[in-house]
């Protein structure tokens, strides 16, 4: 008895909060209305906003030995840096990528961020699959949109486990090789198994990894 009181109550309530909110869009003006749009779109904005930090990176590229610290708005200087190794060739670095790796960056306090792989130009892409490395024919690398990233303060579990939580994109482990795979398309995960004796990113130098 006391469910179906309960049931009873609550939909009387939902009832009356429908009815009278249908009431005030009603009765309000149309200016009034686009003030309400703005509030309502100022609210989800907030609520979920892409994460960011304080505009700034420190970035250590692993193939080039190159050091950046940029801000984000330095877009030229970012571009290179991210450049595909085995042909220097460039692209527009996704802003929302930027933005998350500044997030990680000072989520954890990170002096800096070792770069694996930034973009991947379709012909290194093409050349490491045939030389039989695991990436894929749709990389979002090629599309400026992905990271692979070592941090030295933070290990590869803690990272991967925390991108994962934001859920505003891709986040991939890789135990061998100790780096984690980050990017800003559809939200997924997944991780490589580990072989029992594996190699560290910096042993790894050469032809075979972006």
């Amino acid at each position: 008895a006391t469910v179906c009181i309960t049931k009873i109550r609550l939909a009387r309530a939902t009832h009356f909060v429908t009815h009278v909110n249908r009431n005030m869009i009603a009765y309000i003006g149309p200016h009034s209305r686009k003030l309400l749009i703005f509030f309502v779109l100022l609210f989800c904005s907030k609520v979920f906003a892409f994460p960011h930090g304080d505009g700034r990176l420190r970035l250590y590229n692993y193939h080039t030995s190159e050091l950046l610290e940029a801000k984000l708005t330095e877009t030229k200087k970012i571009q290179k840096f991210f450049r595909s190794r085995s042909d220097a060739k460039e692209i527009v670095i996704d802003p929302k990528l930027l933005q998350l790796l500044d997030h990680l960056q000072d989520h954890f306090d990170v002096d800096t961020i070792e770069l694996i792989s930034g973009y991947r130009s379709p012909t290194l892409n093409a050349n490491l699959r045939r030389a039989g490395v695991r990436v894929s024919e749709e990389s979002l690398h090629m599309q400026g949109k992905a990271a692979d990233i070592h941090m030295d303060e933070i290990t590869e579990e803690g990272l991967v486990e925390y991108a994962r939580s934001l859920k505003v994109g891709g986040a991939g482990y890789y135990p061998e090789n100790d780096f984690v795979h980050v990017d800003v398309g559809e939200a997924r995960y997944w991780e490589l198994p580990a072989k029992p004796q594996r190699p560290f990113i910096a042993m790894r130098k050469g032809v075979v990894w972006q």
